[in-house]
């Protein structure tokens, strides 16, 4: 089957509608594949990274709260989130991410109104369309609310791991809902 599912994390300095966006993982899925023991680098990711300055320009605020959060984390995951490497104009980071994945069947966060309503405001900031529509966006956190979805719990915070975990949540329920078709 075609990877047609997309999930989306994202790691923030803020929890408001613009806030510096540190870090995206994306990875295309299917939901009916058992993901638990494949290699990360073995599946469809883009992990993108703008640069704070460019989201700053743009409007996107940094929140105290926020960056105390960040202090108490994990050092390794702080060190990914904040590093220098491999970051990107915001305006090339969006582009990317709309060619990454468009023409899914569905969208899937960890939230219902969090990464996918700053995702759109960033847009809309920037002039720029959005691929999903608002019915093709699904939340995991609903549904890891009806049953225990075993998800990892390693390297907490990192956008990139954070999606893998969502989607073994997602593949562990269906497994265990028995979920073989879903419109």
């Amino acid at each position: 089957m075609l990877e047609k599912w997309t999930m989306i994390d994202i790691e923030t300095l803020g929890t408001g509608d613009m806030p510096v966006i540190l870090s995206i993982g994306i990875i295309l899925f299917n939901p009916w594949d058992d993901y638990r023991s494949t290699d990360l680098n073995d599946l469809n990711t883009l992990y993108l990274k703008p640069t704070i300055e460019s989201c700053t320009d743009i409007g996107c605020s940094i929140d105290e709260n926020t960056l105390d959060w960040w202090a108490k984390q994990n050092a390794e995951v702080v060190d990914e989130a904040f590093s220098n490497e491999g970051r990107e104009d915001i305006q090339e980071v969006m582009k990317k991410l709309y060619k990454f994945c468009a023409n899914s069947d569905f969208y899937w966060g960890h939230g219902a109104i969090f990464d996918y309503n700053i995702l759109e405001h960033v847009a809309k900031a920037l002039h720029r369309g959005i691929p999903w529509k608002y019915y093709q966006v699904r939340d995991t956190r609903t549904l890891f609310g009806l049953i225990d979805a075993k998800v990892p719990t390693d390297a907490k915070h990192h956008a990139l791991h954070d999606a893998y975990r969502q989607i073994i949540g997602v593949q562990n329920i269906f497994r265990l809902l028995k979920i073989s078709n879903y419109n």
